[in-house]
């Protein structure tokens, strides 16, 4: 035979404190869902910065890896320049000492005069005179592109000077004007 089931019914104290636990252990659960999701977020959190710190330090390392390489590249051509300046400036001084070995050679040396003082033939003299001129002239340029670079400074220092006085003059009249007022604010109150 199958068993009866008797009904019990519960009173209304029991209902209620069972009311009370369910709801207790909902809360209780919504609670460590919460906690789980904090620690998931956290966890997330933490791994996304992990991510963007070695992020960050990947793109570091690129940026200055770039950088050098452009400080390699101006400093290379700042250094072909410079080769190419000395090896013209060493040209030109090997045509000089070139030219005087032909003139010697050539005997345009007049060694006839005895003791250290020699005289030069005069087309070695007016090699050397010419020589002189360019270089002279090569001084002469240089100086004006100087003089030129120094004006121009000058005119800007005498510019900002200007705009400094200007500027000084206004806050001069701001702060007269300001005492005059308190000044007179102050003998009337």
């Amino acid at each position: 035979l199958p068993m009866k089931r008797h009904s019990q019914k519960k009173s209304p104290m029991t209902a209620a404190s069972d009311e009370l636990l369910l709801l207790q252990s909902q809360l209780l659960a919504k609670e460590e869902e919460a906690k789980m999701k904090e620690k998931r977020l956290s966890r997330a959190l933490k791994e996304k910065l992990a991510r963007e710190e070695q992020n960050n330090t990947l793109n570091l390392h690129k940026t200055q890896t770039q950088w050098q390489r452009l400080l390699h590249m101006a400093e290379d051509e700042e250094l072909r320049q410079d080769i190419t300046g000395l090896s013209q400036t060493f040209a030109h001084e090997m045509e000089c000492k070139d030219k005087v070995i032909k003139v010697r050679a050539q005997g345009w040396w007049e060694d006839t005069t005895p003791g250290p003082v020699r005289h030069l033939s005069p087309n070695l003299s007016q090699l050397l005179v010419t020589d002189l001129e360019q270089a002279e002239e090569q001084h002469a340029q240089a100086l004006r592109g100087h003089v030129d670079k120094v004006d121009r400074l000058l005119e800007l220092q005498r510019c900002r000077l200007a705009l400094l006085e200007e500027a000084y003059g206004a806050q001069l009249l701001v702060l007269e004007e300001e005492f005059e007022s308190e000044r007179y604010g102050k003998g009337e109150g």
